[in-house]
């Protein structure tokens, strides 16, 4: 998007919505990653929180990762103890998640 942006590809978007309003009823991280050079120019009409994963901060103290694979080390280092979950479901409506995490373990590792 920041591409096409830059390019002059994408309509500032503060120019046909009442930009105002905009910022005051959405979240501001939304805001910002559809803001390139101070133009508004995409916009999140949807967030869902889907495959996370999450650790105990009195078990894991590595810090943030960058890459997955320093992730899997960092996460398999303690024995014995499990320091990073991911919680999956079976029924119809918690099955998603599981299938999004293959389909981006798929496209990363073998591309689209």
């Amino acid at each position: 998007m920041a591409q096409l942006a830059k390019a002059g590809r994408l309509v500032d978007l503060g120019t046909v919505i009442d930009l105002g309003a905009y910022k005051r009823q959405t979240a501001p991280a939304f805001v910002h990653l559809g803001t390139v050079d101070s133009r508004l120019v995409g916009i999140f009409l949807k967030g869902t929180v889907k495959g996370l994963l999450w650790f105990n901060p009195d078990v894991y103290r590595g810090g943030p990762v960058a890459a997955w694979a320093r992730l899997q080390h960092q996460a398999m280092s303690t024995e014995g103890v499990r320091a990073w979950c991911m919680g999956l479901g079976s029924d119809a409506s918690s099955g998603w998640p599981g299938t999004d995490w293959i389909e981006d373990f798929v496209l990363r590792q073998s591309g689209p």
